[in-house]
């Protein structure tokens, strides 16, 4: 029983801005309604009854889209919370070398003008159980569209522990796109024999 459906969107960017938009609103008929609406957070478009449509400020942050129907039975109200973030990671052990492997994943940069905004260098730094910063090692660089990065612990003979990474994505000019990413890991040191120097 719809008499009115409205549909809103609150994007908080990097910098604790919010920005809020009216997406739909409109009055509806009786009976029963299906309605796919397509977002793109890279653009700020959304399609909606077969048109397109567009709201300013976009990109990596935090949103709440919100769902409000008005009718003769009352009102009802959803909402789903999502934040866009440009860079995820995850650490594995590598199998051959015991040392962290790092599989990263985020839109890289492709050196076109519509990939503005997408990501096209990481910052990696690791920090100890104490929040020190690993300095033989940090910060490692990575350029796009590289995947996958391997942690030498082994190299710098690091101790077994917990460690955390950090991730910090970049655009084309320089600019950080979002808050750092982290993720927590063990090190297990690989043993070496009496004669290893």
């Amino acid at each position: 029983n719809v008499d009115n459906l409205k549909v809103t969107i609150k994007y908080t960017d990097k910098d604790g801005v919010e920005h809020s938009y009216i997406l739909v609103d409109e009055n509806v008929d009786s009976g029963f309604h299906s309605d796919e609406m397509g977002l793109n957070l890279s653009t700020g478009e959304y399609t909606y009854g077969g048109n397109t449509y567009t709201f300013p400020n976009h990109g990596y942050g935090e949103y709440v889209i919100t769902v409000h129907g008005d009718g003769t039975g009352g009102t009802d109200e959803q909402s789903l919370w999502f934040t866009h973030i440009p860079a995820i990671a995850e650490v594995e052990k590598d199998s051959e070398t015991g040392n962290p492997s790092v599989d990263l994943e985020y839109l890289p940069y492709d050196g076109t003008e519509t990939s503005v905004g997408n990501v096209a260098t990481l910052i990696l730094n690791i920090y100890d159980k104490d929040g020190n910063l690993v300095t033989p090692m940090s910060p490692i660089t990575v350029t796009a569209p590289t995947d996958n990065v391997l942690l030498p612990f082994d190299q710098y003979n690091l101790p077994s522990g917990q460690y955390t990474l950090e991730v910090i994505a970049y655009d084309k000019d320089g600019n950080d796109l979002y808050r750092p990413y982290y993720v927590n890991f063990n090190y297990q040191a690989v043993p070496h024999d009496e004669g290893d120097e």
